[in-house]
């Protein structure tokens, strides 16, 4: 079985996260009612909650590296030239 790559994962969560907002938008607009819509609703409100998130684990991770990087020196790597 082929394994997708990261770039089909990110696509897939772009494309379901563009898919709810639009259907949020769309229920909104025609004021549609059900318990679809209410889902649908209920998800587009927590979508801004969810990406705080990501931008939050981001600045978390990039943090942990730098602290990484520098206590294990290698901000002190002296570059030397080949010929």
């Amino acid at each position: 079985m082929v394994q997708p790559d990261h770039h089909s994962r990110v696509g897939a969560g772009g494309a379901a996260d563009g898919g709810i907002e639009a259907l949020g938008l769309l229920g909104g607009q025609l004021a549609l009612t059900g318990p679809f819509w209410t889902a649908v609703g209920s998800l587009n409100n927590s979508l801004g909650y969810l990406g705080f998130a990501v931008v939050g684990i981001f600045v978390l991770c990039w943090i942990g590296s730098t602290a990484v990087y520098r206590r294990q020196g290698y901000d002190q790597v002296e570059i030397t030239k080949t010929r």
